[in-house]
């Protein structure tokens, strides 16, 4: 019966008479003297059963007690371990993160600092010496949908000859600005030697077409007007035609052989048409980002409302910008005007 009190095989349990003498004790006390339990390596309990006269004593070693301290105390330890080793990789990850942040916003600030000096020089190349004479009166206005585009528009009085160009690269931001940037150049650069639309449309289409592995295009309108008689020579690169607004504020589309973009084929044969510009008839040049305008209901502006913008309206971009509202502009707007005066409003 006395083993099965015992907590752990190598326990002791011996019974006393209540006047100290040994009655028996478990199967392991093997000679073992009972005072030898008091000492310091032994955990020793007492109970007396005073009805019966007797006394039992459990004796328990010490290292079962010791053993449970130390496992315990190993399992503190390497929780603790555990949670400091935690706690310093999250501390790494953070200050790495933090870093990470910093850097990536460094790179940001970098590149928005650079994409406006991409802007402020790509908006550099412009003209905005528009001409207001007596009787001519030129205006434009480009909107990129980026901090650059890839739209285009440049004019050049020459005499008696108003040049004027409008264009629409493929794509968007970086690329199509430097391709903007090469058609503008190339455009004022081949006005110094070619004296027709055709010519220099031919003259610009062979240098873009030429080493263009990405096949960037650009829509393209070149026109010749001739101020005093109207005579308007015109060669169209795959552009949207043009609106002439009458005094009388009717508006018609000019129907032109659209030609390819430039940048596809340079030995492309463009073909040249011409009209004429009344007196007081203003010719309306703009680019898709116009008709494919979005308000926030995303109903596309249209050929037809936009016919209808120009009847009724002298501030154009201030009506596209209307129509889209709060909407997010979806590409490129470039706007430009050239009216040209009859002889006795030109001093309006």
């Amino acid at each position: 019966m006395l083993e099965q009190f015992k907590p752990f095989d190598d326990a002791v349990c011996v019974i006393y008479s209540t006047d100290g003498k040994l009655l028996t004790a478990s199967e392991n006390l093997s000679g073992l003297d009972p005072s030898e339990l008091k000492d310091n390596s032994w955990i020793v309990s007492r109970k007396t059963f005073e009805t019966i006269d007797i006394e039992m004593m459990l004796a328990v070693p010490k290292w079962h007690v010791w053993k449970n301290v130390i496992w315990t105390s190993l399992w503190s330890l390497l929780v603790l371990i555990s949670g400091i080793l935690v706690i310093g990789m999250l501390i790494s990850r953070m200050l790495r993160d933090q870093e990470e942040n910093a850097r990536l916003e460094t790179e940001k600030e970098v590149v928005a600092h650079e994409m406006q000096i991409a802007h402020d020089i790509q908006m550099g190349i412009l003209r905005y010496d528009f001409p207001q004479d007596q009787d001519i009166r030129v205006h434009a206005d480009l909107l990129p949908v980026r901090e650059v585009g890839g739209d285009l528009y440049d004019f050049c009085r020459k005499g008696d000859n108003l040049w004027i160009v409008i264009g629409d690269v493929s794509g968007k931001g970086v690329p199509a600005a430097m391709f903007m940037s090469a058609a503008v150049n190339l455009f004022r650069s081949a006005l110094g030697h070619l004296t027709s639309p055709k010519a220099i449309m031919e003259e610009m289409n062979a240098v873009l077409s030429n080493n263009n592995p990405s096949v960037t295009f650009v829509t393209t309108f070149i026109g010749c007007l001739n101020i005093p008689s109207g005579h308007l020579d015109i060669c169209n690169a795959g552009h949207l035609p043009p609106i002439v607004k009458g005094k009388d504020h009717g508006v018609r589309t000019l129907n032109l052989v659209r030609n390819i973009p430039l940048g596809f084929d340079g030995n492309f044969d463009y073909v040249e048409d011409s009209c004429q510009l009344g007196e007081d008839e203003t010719l309306v040049l703009y680019t898709d980002g116009v008709t494919e305008a979005e308000n926030a209901e995303k109903e596309m502006m249209g050929n037809r409302l936009w016919l209808e913008i120009v009847t009724h309206n002298d501030d154009l971009l201030e009506a596209v910008k209307r129509y889209i509202g709060g909407a997010e502009q979806s590409d490129d707007v470039t706007l430009m005007t050239i009216c040209r005066k009859s002889a006795k409003n030109q001093n309006q």
